[in-house]
């Protein structure tokens, strides 16, 4: 398998041929595998032939993995296959590797090379990376040498068996090989693959196979890693039960007992290892499980050895269980008559009056220590009390003698020291019956517990410290002989437990579990003492999306860097300095909730109130999909006060009487009072059944003109998406939201520190609200209305192209936009607003309300014009044009503008052309003046 930039995932399998031989066929997803696609049925040049094995037979008797890499295009094909001969000679393997190459996206392939019996290239579970502009080949190799080997192409034609081969030499084979029924050997067990993590690391997991370093090794899973493209390796880690270099991911004391099969890929910042399994007796062993290895954690596992600290350099687990098999069945002793069940992902301990539980009396000394981290659920029962569910860990050497249990209820847990008979520090509030993880260092008298809620297979794992001690109660008097670690169903009780995993490490020649200072018993002091992760060039993920690339150095010692939260659809981007169309724009992350947004007028704003600079105030969101929204002012020593509210449905585009047929909706009834709606206005917005708590809300993507009534008329028609079946036919209350508003607030003298956003809590077509594009300040009255003569001009956003014969091709770049110029040709008489007069201005009130300021000077219009010019820099700032503003008599009552008509988003193009008539200058002259905008769409 593999993926190309794209996103598209290629698949290769084996399909079995009537005749009993094999072919490879290649499918294909562009939906991360959720549906696939078969694009190549028969790939390889002939059919690999399938014959039983006996001395001397041609062809194969067995085809197996099959592992796939790309470079510039070309695919390679790597097949594990085995002679049907069995009698391949002394010292020979039957398991051999053919390597096939294509140019075409692996539809076809060509073979390129196999590799003898008596080669190098024999062996098993090949695996192939891409990496640093070349093909990296590894597998379980056969013959004489019983480790993993390497072979690094500069192509996928290149020869893999005619370069020199990488050994990697380890402390365990990966090999195990048996006679072959005639001469010869065979692979009878082998595991491998590879993975390339974000820093560029390449990682090797393989599993010993046979004892090769003593002790007990064999089923253990063992990694190793390649900082210079795979030209040397190294093993990463130790763990306290071999001295060899060679960090044991998997560990138990039974050799039958292991994942197996592996295949694995990087996933933010750690390894995530499918497999299946062998156990026994257990009888899963087809199963599929998935591990995560390594990865970003707030406790990190210590270093060992006196060098400085190093990720190659990490202590390993002594002992780890996961749920595919028994406790008791993989080296664990087990006590009590309770009744344990193996389920999918945990195993169930359920006791009534009687107990089950599991012990390990591992070597160690007492300052060595242990660490231990184990995850469980308690579904009932439990006590803080006695140990009915617990953990119980013992350092002793019959001198000395440290034990804590770790106790569990289904609300929490208590870590209580046995010798004193007392809890360590307070008690672990959390949901167990959710399920939790814990982790626990202990030496001498010393103990630490960290833990975190779980299920949680985010990529930061981020844990709470929990009780620590440094004075656990030694008992001299009656000290035990060893360690111990135990856990389930300890007492006698009734209670009801699922268990996850369980993992620990003993130390071991004074360098595993950490010593004195360094142990992990006494604490992590972060950042200080947390594994440090080198930068890289390339982007290593951290969490929440977020990467960290090197790109020049170097850093120091308690260096820091803020890294600003950052969204795909973040609220910045309503502002036109930020983004310069209302076509991209903001979203919540879900609608069915509130959302607010202030803006300060100044720095002074938590003691003192700021001038609005108009007594008109506006506020035009622009690409909106909800119904209402409130504007809030922030009035020093009183709070956020309503100032008022804006509505997508005003100007009567709500009480509608409407019926729906098929996707499009008209009106139904007659209505004197008819609003009438201008072709394709509505276009983006949304038809509401029953308002903003409504549960059906549709799109508008089209409507005709007409006037909303079924009189005698030309009537609209709207055409909506999102109709699911059985939705409602009609109604009476439909409203129509218009996908722009602006809100003409009528301040009535009010001052404010803040202004403030609210939408209520409302539901969308979208299940998100939505702004393109926002604009709030004050509203500038022209004091002189316009001449007669306005024009708007309306261009579409498309493209049209005309070949020579004649054939056209169109493109849309855009939508439509409006360029409207105005012009004040009868003239502006400025005498009262002139530097060389008297001033004594006429003005206009927005509203009669008894606090109203004026909003505008009758002869201001000429120098409105271009003092707006320079304040906004021309068209560097866009602004919101407003044809007209009803007038209001009543007192201040705000308004909401819906009509596309009355309404436009703009920037001012050209000059502020200003041309005198008559008068002298400065002091009494009158002038025409001109402008033009620009639609900003």
């Amino acid at each position: 398998m593999i993926q190309l930039p794209s996103g598209r995932v290629y698949l290769w399998y084996w399909v079995e041929l009537p005749s009993g031989n094999m072919q490879v066929q290649q499918a294909y997803s562009d939906d991360s595998g959720a549906t696939w696609t078969t694009s190549a049925r028969w790939c390889l040049p002939e059919a690999v032939v399938y014959n039983t094995a006996g001395n001397g037979n041609t062809d194969y008797d067995e085809m197996n993995r099959l592992r796939a890499g790309i470079l510039d295009g070309d695919v390679l094909l790597m097949a594990s296959l085995r002679l049907a001969n069995d009698g391949v000679g002394t010292g020979n393997t039957r398991d051999v590797l053919r390597q096939y190459a294509s140019v075409d996206g692996g539809t076809t392939f060509t073979e390129v090379a196999e590799s003898a019996a008596s080669s190098a290239g024999t062996g098993k579970h090949p695996d192939v990376i891409t990496h640093d502009g070349q093909l990296i080949i590894a597998w379980c190799a056969g013959g004489l040498s019983p480790y993993p080997s390497v072979a690094r192409l500069s192509s996928p034609w290149q020869d893999f068996t005619a370069g020199d081969l990488i050994g990697v030499d380890g402390a365990e084979t990966c090999t195990n090989q048996v006679p072959a029924a005639g001469s010869g050997k065979e692979v009878s067990d082998s595991d491998l693959a590879l993975v390339v993590g974000d820093d560029g690391s390449i990682y090797m997991i393989h599993r010993a196979t046979t004892d090769g370093g003593g002790g007990g090794h064999t089923g253990e899973g063992i990694i190793a890693r390649s900082v210079d493209s795979g030209a040397t390796w190294g093993y990463i880690g130790q763990s306290g039960i071999s001295t060899l270099d060679s960090s044991t991911w998997w560990t138990t004391a039974d050799s039958s007992t292991h994942p197996r099969d592996f295949s694995a890929c990087w996933l933010e910042g750690r390894i995530l290892l499918a497999h299946h399994w062998d156990a026994s007796p257990g009888n899963e062993d087809n199963s599929i499980g998935v591990l995560y290895l390594g990865g970003s954690s707030t406790i990190t596992m210590p270093g060992y050895g006196t060098g400085a600290p190093s990720s190659s350099a990490r202590v390993s687990w002594d002992r780890t269980w996961i749920p595919i098999e028994a406790p008791g069945d993989c080296g664990w002793s087990q006590l009590g008559s309770g009744t344990v069940t193996l389920g999918s992902g945990a195993l169930n301990v359920s006791t009534s009056s009687n107990s089950r539980y599991y012990t390990l009396n591992p070597t160690g000394t007492i300052s060595g220590g242990l660490i231990t981290r184990f995850r469980l659920m308690v579904n009932s029962g439990g006590s803080l009390t006695t140990d009915d569910v617990a953990v119980r860990l013992r350092l002793a050497d019959s001198t000395d003698d440290y034990s804590v249990a770790i106790r569990f209820s289904t609300t929490g847990a208590r870590v209580f020291d046995n010798n004193a008979g007392s809890a360590v520090g307070s008690d672990i509030s959390i949901d167990m019956t959710s399920g939790a993880e814990f982790l626990v260092a202990m030496a001498g008298s010393s103990i630490s517990v960290w833990y975190r809620a779980a299920p949680d297979s985010g990529s930061d794992r981020v844990w709470t410290e929990g009780p620590t001690s440094t004075s656990l109660t030694d008992d001299t008097s009656t000290p035990d002989v060893s360690n111990m670690i135990r856990w389930g169903h300890i007492a006698s009780a009734t209670s009801d437990s699922d268990w996850y995993e369980v993992h620990e490490v003993f130390e071991l020649g004074g360098q595993y579990a950490g010593e004195d200072d360094s142990h992990l018993a006494l604490g992590q002091d972060n950042p200080d003492e947390l594994n440090p992760r080198s930068y890289a060039t390339t982007p290593v993920y951290v969490d929440g999306g977020t990467s960290v690339q090197a790109v020049d150095g170097p850093t120091l010692v308690d260096d820091l860097w803020h890294i600003d939260t950052r969204y795909d659809y973040s609220f910045d981007r309503v502002f036109p300095s930020v983004s310069a169309t209302p076509r991209v724009g903001w979203r919540s992350t879900a609608d069915g909730q509130s959302e607010l947004v202030a803006f300060k007028l100044s720095d002074l704003y938590a003691t003192e109130h700021s001038r609005p600079m108009n007594d008109l105030y506006g506020l035009a969101l622009f690409g909106t999909n909800y119904r209402e929204c409130d504007l809030e002012g922030l009035e020093v020593g009183v709070g956020w006060v309503t100032i008022g509210t804006m509505q997508a449905s005003d100007q009567r585009l709500e009480s509608l009487d409407w019926a729906r047929t098929g996707n499009t909706i008209i009106p139904d009834s007659a209505n004197n009072d008819a609003v009438y709606l201008h072709y394709n206005e509505f276009a983006g917005g949304v038809f509401s059944v029953q308002g903003g708590g409504g549960s059906e809300h549709w799109k508008i993507s089209r409507n005709t003109a007409g006037a909303w009534t079924t009189g005698t008329t030309k009537r609209p028609t709207l055409i909506v998406g999102g109709v699911s079946g059985g939705a409602t036919a009609s109604g009476l209350i439909g409203q129509i939201w218009a996908p722009s508003m602006v809100g003409i607030f009528y301040l009535d003298g009010a001052d404010y520190s803040a202004f403030r956003l609210n939408i209520p809590n409302q539901n969308t077509a979208d299940g998100y609200f939505q702004i393109g594009t926002m604009v709030m300040g004050p509203i500038e009255i022209f004091g002189t209305e316009n001449s007669w003569g306005r024009t708007v001009e309306t261009t579409a956003g498309s493209e049209v192209s005309v070949a020579r014969d004649r054939t056209s091709r169109s493109k849309v770049y855009a939508p439509p936009a409006r360029v409207v110029s105005l012009a004040w040709t009868d003239g502006v008489h400025q005498v009262q607003v002139e530097p060389g007069s008297e001033p004594d201005p006429d003005y206009i009130l927005a509203s009669t309300g008894g606090n109203a300021d004026p909003v505008a000077a009758r002869a201001d219009t000429a120098y409105q014009l271009e003092g707006i010019l320079r304040a906004h820099d021309g068209g560097h700032t866009p602004l919101v044009y407003l044809p007209l503003i009803p007038g209001n008599q009543s007192g201040p009552t705000n308004q909401t503008i819906t009509r596309r008509a009355m309404h436009m988003l703009c920037r001012i193009t050209g000059p502020i052309r200003i041309e005198g008539i008559q008068g002298e200058e400065a002091v009494d002259e009158t002038v025409r003046a001109s402008v033009i905008l620009e639609e900003v769409v």
